[in-house]
């Protein structure tokens, strides 16, 4: 990079950084230069996208971004330098993340301070190039931009792959009510389910109104000590006597909780802490999922009860 390069890249203006308590994005700097990693962090470390910070992790060579990229698995966005070691670093690292990682969520921005060596299209294509930018026209407004708009596109992969492995797992979750013979059993079976279903370390307490009374039926993770005495005094009792009273499932950040009525089961509920904030699309599966599960184990109640009657 030229000392006129340099000049351009740190034409930015000095913005304080703003607090996050979110995990923040990780950004993956492949360059044999030096320079290029502290002006990157120069112009990209102070900034945030989505309330969530930037986290800058550097490497100096495709051999070592490659053992990088195997051993981390939450890398958002890679700029990768295209000549390195050899001419062809930057595009066989490439080639490494999509083909032999399988990693096709992470966004890849190519950067050169060689004009005219620009990939063939072929390669842009097969290796899921997002963007390719010549280091001598990156200015600090125009790195940032690139950086977002990367951003942007992984987070919004992440969410269907999020999705596209949650709804398996629903798939297969929803086997085995059918095997519980009681509402505690059955309560007992759900929470079990919920937990195979997420990965955040949930906690999760299952609600129920009999005769007028609230119960907790069953409790899992750090909720295991929460008791129907305990009931008064528990911090998330506002969501509950919400859900109870209105009828209906709500969450805040990082707590959800989905009620369901039938009158075979009566009023249940089941509220879930995530050590994560709940995004849309997770509640939205969770409660299918809650709802389908109660009602398809209140139907097979109510036509068990109904044989046992016609047989009496």
């Amino acid at each position: 990079m030229s000392h006129k390069d340099t000049k351009v890249m740190f034409a930015t203006k000095e913005d304080k950084p703003k607090k996050s308590f979110e995990k923040p994005w990780r950004i993956l700097i492949v360059d044999d230069e030096p320079e290029v990693h502290n002006v990157t962090h120069l112009i990209l470390g102070k900034e945030n996208f989505n309330g969530r910070n930037l986290e800058l992790i550097s490497a100096y060579s495709a051999e070592e971004a490659k053992k990088i990229m195997a051993r981390e698995d939450d890398i958002a966005v890679v700029l990768l330098d295209v000549v390195m070691e050899t001419s062809t670093a930057g595009l066989d690292a490439a080639e490494y993340i999509r083909n032999e990682l399988g990693n096709k969520i992470v966004r890849v921005i190519l950067r050169t301070g060689q004009p005219g060596e620009a990939p063939d299209k072929r390669v842009i294509v097969d290796y899921d190039i997002n963007d390719y930018k010549e280091k001598s026209e990156l200015t600090s407004n125009k790195l940032f931009t690139s950086v977002v708009a990367a951003l942007r596109s992984y987070s919004q992969l992440r969410a269907i792959d999020r999705c596209r492995s949650k709804l398996k797992n629903i798939v297969s979750a929803s086997a085995g009510y059918c095997k519980s013979q009681n509402i505690e059993e059955f309560s007992s079976m759900l929470l079990e389910k919920i937990d195979l279903l997420l990965t955040l370390g949930e906690n999760s307490l299952y609600l129920h109104i009999q005769d007028g009374s609230l119960d907790v039926l069953s409790s899992y993770g750090k909720f295991s000590s929460i008791s129907t005495e305990k009931l008064a005094e528990f911090e998330h009792k506002d969501l509950i006597d919400k859900a109870f009273s209105s009828g209906k499932s709500s969450i805040n950040d990082y707590a959800g909780i989905f009620y369901y009525k039938s009158n075979v089961l009566g009023e249940n509920a089941v509220l879930i802490l995530l050590n994560e904030k709940f995004e849309k699309g997770d509640f939205e599966l969770l409660e299918i999922f809650v709802y389908n599960t109660m009602s398809a184990f209140s139907n097979l109640l109510g036509s068990k009860k109904n044989k046992k009657e016609a047989n009496s």
